[in-house]
């Protein structure tokens, strides 16, 4: 099964971490998918799954409740191109058993 969900506000140039809650249990999801959206809405960008220093950004955890993001300082979404706020950062999407 698959569910999407709405990141929302990140900005991301001032805030390093967002977070979203996916209802489910956790032991049932097998794969997580982030895509970013820059300000103007005109290019999206795919997150890592791993968590790397060397990385733009990354899923960073997924427990009971949410889905954990981060971008790292200094790298490519560190910018006033992802800062908009009351505005939806992007997606995450999940794929899950129903066990």
């Amino acid at each position: 099964m698959m569910k999407v969900l709405n990141i929302g506000d990140w900005d991301m140039d001032a805030d390093f971490q967002a977070s979203a809650t996916h209802g489910l249990d956790h032991t049932t999801i097998r794969w997580v998918g982030v895509m970013i959206r820059n300000d103007a809405n005109t290019i999206q960008y795919q997150l890592a799954g791993r968590d790397s220093a060397d990385l733009p950004a990354q899923v960073d955890y997924i427990d009971d409740t949410n889905i954990g993001m981060s971008r790292n300082a200094g790298k490519f979404f560190d910018s006033v191109d992802f800062d908009s706020t009351s505005y939806n950062r992007g997606w995450t999407t999940l794929f899950f058993v129903n066990e």
